[in-house]
């Protein structure tokens, strides 16, 4: 056999711009796509199944037979119902379900993501995929039909599907909470009730119009027909979904407001109402022949509602307080609560109505008190809405033949039916809320906008109407199609009536004409230097008030999750100390995710308050230390974060903003406990902040706050050390001149007033090459870079933005001072020995390298402090603080915004 050719050798790689990676979303909606499409081919492909009247094919001889020639035939090997031995594991009735429901799930997943650009719910891409997979789509091919979604299937489907929507309404009677109803109900009931009868009735002359043009021929000529299609019809246009009414005011910080107050109570009435008229429907559909029955049926339904009410309610009150003085709800009480889940539902399906219905009810009946419903929510939601509810919502559009809506008097009906159910709710319950609620025309007509959002419901009975065939698939198409524009319609609506809700104040223009006049102790403590007072009137310095006479320090504190409470609490700590009296707002912010959960924690954000383990912790340490603390708590998408921030710094009227930064596992692991050693402290390497201190949030806070904003990286600040070191805390302050500069100078300054005992701080002024100020003799002589790098180039701002060399130096020369008498001052007091080491040095090309030196030069640090202008500036030294420095990390931003409000208002740090 000749010898394989080598392939050729490659050449070497040339140097290549590189490439960005794409997003992880993107490559995992690629992969998904892909395996989809050839599972997919490979089902379309697959032979059809042999129907029961073929003749099957012969079967192979057994153990028993006798072969042709006399020899007993070899045995058959059994099917062992794997691949592996030839088995279509499509053709068993477990794997054809889970292929099923990893299809839908899948599928509607992938389908979301274009849809959530455009703020629609979720249900809408289930019901894509119904229409995607369903006979619309890839069921017109005989062989996926047969093999994926056979005739013979899908009623083990649909069973499971109904499973889960009996767990899926428990969860939506579970966002009803009852003070909705209490807060102002007569004003309340107006709007709902308007809103609902208004297109109830304009619907009866749709429903009388696709009765006689489309469903006449398939139903029984009697009126007895027409009632029930008619009410059918009617319901599917006058209906209110609550959770999407809630999420889509969350989403927009509304909820909270006069407008989200009134709008969530119409919501919750209506919402009542509507559940009431589906059982009304469901009790007529279910008996056509006999309305006594049906009265019967409606009347027992509202008496077992009564008795839930008034004997099970108290029962799980009980429960609810009972788990109050635990973490979470005990499993044995999620156990009785499923369990009178699907006995509710038992009774409501064996009484005529539909298991729906007692789902519903024991979620209605569940007290929201001790956070009690959003811990159960939070147990179930993921399984239910990811799981349950794709399977259910995908036969809305697996039913849905699009191929019927082949002439233009079905499209007109599409159009009339999405414009009765949308002016109608306009109409009815926007003159409600002008002329009942005292609205303005604006928010009139937006409370009239967002009533028409239908959702879910709305799907669900469409579902009952085709199940009991009281609509035919025509109309069915019609209605579903109709449902879908019209919450396409209403989200788009309502953001240009109601373009936004409240929203942090824009950060006003500097007014030169009435600068601030600098306070007569600040002019004193800079030395009497003419030159930098006239730069603090001039608003060009953060420094105006950082030092004055009142020792008050206000402080907003932004607590993202637990694993920042603790460096915060230090950091407190050493604020108290130095600070009579020290305030602080904690903010704890979450996120406003697709959980259901979150939405319900934003409409009763003071329970959420009082039970959310990050801000207790928060409020038990400043108990303890005495801190007047004041802790708040909000729901929204991180988009909106900065906006929270600034609007509570800005009504708090703060001194300063602190932003808690975590590093990632893979550093934080190293990095968690820096020794007190130099020699395994200085030139310590960790992997770099995944985006450093300059994301999206800490930018636009920046820009808009209304004092300086610290970032604080904790790289084990609040630790104990390795080697049990309890001693004080060392830290670095790098001044390079400017407003920036000056606020982190005073800021390590206050630090330092703690004392001696508790912090140690050493100072590096890190000049531009040109400077011409004389250096100290006693200091060390200018650092000259080993590796200069254009990149690292310390380009310091011109005379516009601040920076006088004469002044900075003259700047740090008082601080020094200052700092001395501020340790002496503090509370271990009587010592000057808070000053560790003053270093000066010329940056040249590198800053990265001086920083590097004096950081290097003596004690092992704990907490480096640095100007925002120099770490956002220089690319080397982010690169040096964000990989090399193991140390936990300051950066000190004094904003833009709060120099133009206050005349260069700053932090107010006190005297010292």
């Amino acid at each position: 056999m000749p010898a394989r050719t080598p392939p050729p050798t490659a050449p070497p790689p040339t140097a290549r711009r590189r490439r960005a990676p794409l997003p992880p979303s993107f490559l995992s909606s690629a992969l998904h796509l892909a395996a989809l499409f050839f599972t997919l081919a490979a089902a379309a492909t697959a032979p059809v199944p042999v129907a029961a009247n073929e003749a099957a094919p012969a079967a192979p001889a057994t153990t028993n037979e006798t072969a042709a020639n006399g020899t007993a035939a070899p045995a058959a090997v059994p099917d062992s119902g794997s691949f592996i031995a030839g088995s279509n594991p499509l053709h068993e009735a477990v794997g054809l379900f889970i292929f099923q429901a990893l299809l839908v799930i899948v599928v509607a997943r992938l389908l979301y993501i274009p849809i959530s650009y455009l703020r629609q719910p979720r249900v809408l891409s289930e019901v894509f995929a119904g229409i995607v997979l369903g006979v619309s789509g890839m069921c017109r091919i005989p062989g996926f039909k047969a093999n994926v979604f056979p005739d013979t299937n899908v009623s083990h489907f649909n069973l499971v599907a109904q499973f889960g929507l009996m767990f899926f309404l428990f969860l939506v009677g579970l966002e009803l909470d009852p003070h909705f109803f209490i807060r102002d109900i007569r004003k309340s009931s107006a709007i709902a009730f308007s809103g609902l009868l208004v297109p109830f009735a304009a619907s009866f002359g749709l429903s009388a119009l696709l009765f006689n043009h489309y469903q006449h021929n398939d139903t029984p000529g009697s009126p007895d027909s027409f009632g029930a299609f008619s009410v059918f019809v009617a319901a599917t246009l006058s209906l209110t979904t609550f959770p999407d009414i809630a999420r889509t005011l969350t989403e927009r910080k509304l909820q909270s407001s006069p407008f989200g107050h009134a709008v969530l109570a119409s919501a919750a009435v209506d919402d009542v109402a509507a559940w009431c008229l589906l059982l009304f429907v469901i009790s007529l559909d279910n008996n056509v022949a006999a309305p006594q029955t049906a009265a019967y049926v409606f009347l027992v339904m509202v008496a077992y509602a009564a008795f839930l009410w008034l004997a099970v309610r108290p029962v799980l009150v009980h429960w609810a307080d009972r788990s109050a003085s635990s973490d979470s709800v005990s499993q044995i009480v999620v156990f009785l609560v499923l369990a009178l889940v699907i006995a509710s539902s038992f009774f409501t399906e064996a009484l005529g109505a539909n298991a729906m219905f007692g789902g519903f009810l024991i979620g209605a009946i569940v007290p929201h008190n001790h956070s009690f419903a959003v811990d159960l929510v939070e147990k179930l939601e993921d399984l239910v809405n990811i799981f349950f509810m794709p399977l259910y919502f995908f036969y809305s559009g697996y039913h849905t033949d699009l191929t019927l809506l082949h002439d233009g008097d079905a499209w007109g009906f599409i159009v009339l039916a999405a414009l009765i159910g949308t002016m109608g709710k306009l109409i009815g319950a926007g003159l409600a809320a002008k002329f009942v609620n005292n609205m303005p025309w604006r928010e009139a007509t937006a409370v009239g906008v967002i009533m028409n959002t239908k959702g879910l419901l709305e799907f669900v009975v469409l579902n009952l109407g085709y199940q009991s065939k009281v609509i035919n698939p025509k109309v069915y198409a019609i209605l579903i199609v109709a449902t879908i524009v019209s919450n396409f319609v209403t989200v788009p609506l309502f953001s240009a009536v109601y373009p936004s809700g409240p929203k942090a104040k824009s950060p006003e223009p500097p007014t030169p004409e009435s600068p601030r006049e600098p306070s007569a102790a600040g002019a004193a403590i800079q030395g009497g230097d003419a030159k930098n007072a006239a730069l603090e009137a001039q608003g060009s310095s953060s420094t105006a008030t950082l030092f004055h006479d009142s020792a008050s320090l206000a402080v907003l504190a932004y607590l993202p999750n637990m694993e920042s409470v603790p460096a915060m609490m230090v950091l407190t700590e050493l604020l108290r100390l130095s600070s009579n009296p020290l305030t602080v707002k904690a903010l704890r912010l979450i996120r406003l995710s697709e959980r259901n959960s979150t939405v319900m924690i934003a409409t009763d954000t003071d329970t959420a308050l009082r039970k959310d383990p990050v801000a207790s912790v928060f409020r038990s340490y400043a108990a303890l230390s005495g801190v007047q603390v004041d802790t708040a708590l909000a729901v929204s998408s991180i988009d909106a974060f900065p906006d929270h921030i600034v609007t509570a710094a800005e009504s708090s009227a703060v001194d300063l903003v602190l932003l808690p930064r975590t590093e990632p596992a893979s550093s934080s692991a190293t990095a968690a406990s820096p020794a007190h050693h130099p020699s395994d402290h200085h030139h310590h390497h960790h992997t770099a902040v995944d985006d450093g201190l300059r994301n999206a949030l800490i930018e636009r806070v920046h820009r808009a706050a209304p004092c300086p904003v610290a970032v604080f990286l904790d790289r084990g600040f609040a630790s104990p050390s390795d080697d049990g070191y309890d001693g004080p805390k060392h830290v670095l302050v790098i001044y390079s001149g400017g407003r920036d500069g000056r606020a982190a100078l005073d800021l390590g300054a206050r630090l330092a007033a703690a004392g001696p005992a508790r912090v140690r701080v050493s100072l590096a002024y890190i000049r531009p090459s040109n400077n011409t100020a004389a250096t100290d003799t006693a200091h060390p002589p200018p650092l000259t870079p080993t590796t200069p790098s254009a990149r690292g180039a310390f380009v310091f701002p011109s005379a516009a933005d601040d920076h006088d060399d004469k002044a900075d130096e003259a700047y740090f020369d008082s601080a020094i001072s200052r700092i001395a008498a501020a340790s002496a001052a503090g509370p271990d007091g009587g010592s000057d020995a808070g000053v560790v080491s003053v270093t000066r040095a010329t940056a040249g090309a590198a800053p990265a390298h001086a920083a590097a030196e004096a950081y290097g030069s003596g004690a092992a640090v704990d907490l480096l402090v640095v100007s925002g202008r120099m770490y956002r500036t220089q690319a080397a030294v982010a690169g040096w603080v964000d990989r090399e420095v193991a140390a936990s990390v300051l950066v000190v931003q004094a904003s833009s915004a709060g120099a133009a409000r206050r005349g260069g208002g700053g932090v107010v740090v006190g005297s010292v």
